[in-house]
């Protein structure tokens, strides 16, 4: 409204003075649109930078003074070095405080092996050495020249290959696994980039125009760069037949990929029938316009099952109904490799693995229950949301990508693409990239093969997921295709395969990725493992690939979390579920009496730690041990660190790679 327009250009110490005035005005300037979009432009932050949609004035004084703290999850396999003496003492590092980045005015950070990137408000980058010496004190490091001219307004990091955004258009890159003196400006694109990612190995640009660019590395240097990527003007509409139809009563809204291990292809999904307010597209968020009408539905989660006890991964899996993580609640599911996480609107998580059978009890943890909302507010942290239709964030393949990335005001939407397109999203996997455009169509590249359209899907698109291989594609209607590899010596455009398809009665709303498995949750609350790594077995006979979790699955609303193959179910009720790419149709899911009742918004899988941001700005955060992110002979409050690392604080940015972990925080004033 007008008063909205007005107070945006107020300064704050006028806001805070206006709230005093009377409880009308002080109504009135509590508005969050007010403070979000003076985060957004007096600090030049990314909108999904907060914990939740309920705390940007919390954000924004916050931001005033924050500071970065960093610590291991598992110190045996030191990334951010400690004294070997505190090595002896404990197994969990104690979080230190990075006063390097202190008074800087840091409003985005990142890290690497080697180093941590900390970006503040007015675009410079400042660099910190991510190891330290026998006396405790942080590695210094030498910028180059060039890094303290640029002013920066993205950056994305991963392992050891960085890449900005300047504010003037340009792009840099370099790799410090060997210092930072190889930084190079990257040429040769013809539009303007709006975003930035780097992944192992190689980096990627979105530009206005809907081009993606791909760092030329076949010729040795990175500053190279390559169209892949790009919709042109014609659109053409192919009509696809139905091969089969499965669970008639269910249908697929929502896929979560897992794996065994980093060498075991073993692809299988987690499916979801149904819809609730927001689904996850492989990183990002997306708002459904037709929420209300899934709510009468009962979410059910279903899961394939494996044999593991047999010397060779059988080819079949049947489907299974994860009953205990399964519920008639709004829930959502995310995971990676071998573990998800399912989450209800009411706050309940359920954790879960691919072990997990029909029975399996989802593991809860008391910290995080009765911590969520609602699913919008667990999904905004990590997530972006799509109703502004911008491309803001890519997952990566093997890596849960935890920092804050570039995110624009509404102001973008207005940004067309060449053509009268724009993407929706894109998804990255090990060598190939498949784009979402607004129009609908679905694009793919291979490495530095030439783009492939992929022939149009009537249904309407609403997510697609790789599991480090191929691409399927999640419609609005609950179906599942699988988009073939394209023959790029022809110009023919691959044809999706249609390998499940849904039933308006119980749709899949949300997918979790795992390496190459999938967690689905439903609905009606069912949490559901799929093994496609056969399309076309999956496809012939889809009930020998699908398992259903019982114990993860339920009745009351639920919503689903993971990453590196492990899993968490959430439930409005405050339960949480933890679970693995191991778990069974029967399995029962790991809980944890500490992590109950804790309010979390959002959960974070490192790999070989854990954490979880709290509604009032608070971080927990837990080790792997054992494969199991809560063995039954450690499940007590010891394995969990909280108390006193950041109380006082509001959390505003989590940053995990492996065993590093990143907080950006400030004091609560």
């Amino acid at each position: 409204d007008i008063f909205q327009y007005i107070a945006y250009y107020l300064k704050e110490e006028d806001l805070f003075e206006l709230s005093c005035v009377s409880r009308v005005y002080y109504s009135l300037t509590k508005n969050e649109y007010i403070w979000k979009r003076k985060c957004i432009e007096d600090f030049n932050i990314s909108s999904n930078i907060a914990t939740s949609k309920t705390i940007w004035k919390t954000t924004y004084i916050s931001l005033k003074n924050p500071k970065i703290y960093a610590w291991t999850g598992d110190i045996f396999d030191k990334p951010i070095s400690i004294p070997e003496t505190e090595e002896r003492q404990r197994q969990v590092s104690q979080s230190s405080q990075v006063r390097f980045f202190n008074g800087k005015g840091i409003v985005d950070i990142a890290i690497t092996v080697h180093y941590i990137y900390g970006l503040d408000r007015s675009g410079r980058l400042w660099i910190q050495g991510s190891k330290r010496d026998t006396s405790g004190n942080w590695e210094s490091v030498h910028v180059p020249w060039i890094l303290k001219q640029i002013r920066f307004k993205s950056l994305s990091a991963c392992k050891n290959c960085c890449i900005g955004l300047a504010r003037d258009g340009k792009v840099w890159c370099w790799r410090d696994h060997n210092g930072l003196d190889n930084i190079k400006r990257v040429y040769g694109f013809s539009a303007q980039v709006i975003q930035v990612i780097a992944r192992y190995g190689s980096c990627f640009l979105l530009t206005d125009r809907g081009e993606i660019w791909l760092t030329a590395e076949s010729e040795g240097d990175p500053s190279g760069m390559e169209p892949i990527f790009s919709i042109p003007k014609d659109n053409e509409r192919t009509k696809l037949t139905a091969k089969f139809v499965m669970q008639p009563r269910d249908t697929i809204v929502q896929l979560v990929g897992l794996n065994t291990s980093n060498y075991r292809q073993i692809d299988e999904f987690f499916l979801l029938p149904g819809s609730i307010a927001p689904l996850e597209f492989d990183g990002l968020l997306y708002e459904d316009d037709e929420v209300d009408r899934f709510n009468m539905f009962e979410d059910r989660i279903l899961a394939p099952q494996t044999d593991l006890d047999s010397p060779t991964i059988p080819p079949y899996f049947p489907i299974t109904h994860l009953k205990h993580f399964s519920g008639p609640f709004n829930r959502s599911i995310q995971g990676d490799h071998q573990h998800f996480a399912v989450f209800t609107d009411h706050g309940e998580i359920l954790f879960g693995n691919i072990n997990a059978k029909e029975d399996t009890v989802p593991l809860r943890h008391p910290c995080f229950e009765n911590n969520l909302k609602n699913l919008k507010l667990m999904e905004s942290v990590k997530c972006i949301i799509l109703a502004w239709k911008m491309i803001l964030l890519i997952k990566l393949s093997f890596t849960i990508k935890l920092l804050v990335t570039s995110l624009y005001d509404k102001q973008s939407d207005d940004l067309v693409i060449q053509g009268g397109s724009r993407f929706v999203s894109i998804t990255c996997g090990r060598d190939r990239v498949i784009g979402l455009a607004h129009d609908g169509t679905i694009w793919y590249c291979c490495d530095d093969m030439p783009k492939r359209r992929v022939k149009r899907i009537l249904d309407k698109v609403i997510q697609i997921v790789i599991d480090d291989k191929y691409p399927y594609v999640l419609t609005q209607g609950g179906s599942i295709w699988f988009v073939p590899e394209p023959n790029f010596s022809h110009d023919q455009e691959p044809e999706p395969e249609l390998i499940f398809d849904g039933n308006n009665s119980d749709t899949i709303v949300q997918l979790v990725a795992l390496r190459n498995r999938m967690l689905a949750l439903t609905r009606s609350g069912r949490v559901f493992f799929m093994d496609i790594h056969n399309h076309q077995s999956f496809a012939h006979s889809p009930d020998d690939f699908v398992t259903e979790l019982i114990h993860y699955s339920g009745p009351t609303k639920r919503s689903i979390w993971g990453g590196f193959g492990e899993f968490a179910v959430c439930t409005d009720q405050g339960k949480l579920m933890f679970g693995n790419i191991y778990t069974r149709a029967d399995t029962m899911p790991t809980c944890n009496p500490c992590l109950e009742n804790q309010f979390m918004c959002k959960m974070f899988f490192g790999g070989k730690c854990y954490g979880a941001l709290t509604k009032e700005g608070g971080l927990i955060t837990w080790q792997k041990s054992d494969f199991c992110m809560f063995p039954e002979s450690v499940q007590n409050s010891e394995t969990l660190h909280y108390a006193n690392w950041f109380k006082g604080k509001n959390v505003v940015s989590l940053a995990m790679y492996s065993r590093q972990c990143l907080v950006l925080a400030a004091d609560k004033e």
